[in-house]
């Protein structure tokens, strides 16, 4: 699980893990063309002793975000068979979208966690394998991100930002200019969850 404040100038990480049973951050996004963005990402806890709980975010959830770490193939059968079918067939309304998102990829390069995989007899899960199991579960987007890539993490919440736009079934007929003051009015505050294996 990853903890991220965002300000203008850097994104803030904590040192250690430290688990949560349920956590939210409210955040705000400057888009070059909707402006000003308020929207809420509901950290959900993946102890199955929580799963009741984590069914109470999903009532009303907007976007849905099923986050796996590269060097944990646990946490990759997971999003499908677990938390996939939770969002899918479970509390999600029906038809989110759903972004899967690949998280830690610097470790892809990193020779201590490589090694340790190795001798596992596991490999790290690449990008391939991503966008495979995106494709199967039907993903609006598919996305890798760091925390120590700004722009990665920034990228995926543009990506979420997209998925909600195109989940509102806007016509390309209307004029753009009431498209993104209806988008920015409806983009505020709403509810992006985020499944992490």
């Amino acid at each position: 699980m990853l903890k991220i404040a965002i300000n203008k100038e850097k994104i803030c990480i904590p040192d250690k893990y430290e688990p949560t049973i349920f956590d939210f951050d409210g955040y705000q996004y400057t888009d070059t063309i909707l402006g000003q963005i308020c929207f809420k990402i509901f950290d959900t806890p993946g102890m199955s002793c929580f799963d009741r709980l984590r069914q109470l975010i999903y009532l009303d959830a907007n976007i849905a975000v099923i986050c796996y770490s590269v060097d944990s193939r646990q946490s990759f059968w997971n999003a499908r068979h677990r938390w996939y079918d939770e969002i899918r067939y479970g509390f999600c309304p029906k038809g989110i979208p759903i972004i899967l998102a690949a998280t830690k990829t610097d470790l892809r390069n990193d020779s201590n966690i490589l090694n340790r995989l190795k001798n596992e007899g596991n490999t790290i899960i690449s990008t391939e394998e991503g966008k495979q199991l995106a494709e199967c579960i039907e993903a609006y987007a598919y996305s890798e991100c760091t925390s120590k890539d700004r722009k990665s993490i920034l990228e995926l919440f543009r990506e979420a930002l997209k998925a909600y736009c195109n989940f509102g079934k806007l016509t390309q007929t209307e004029n753009t200019k009431n498209i993104y003051s209806r988008l920015k009015r409806k983009l505020e505050y709403h509810k992006i969850i985020c499944t992490v294996c």
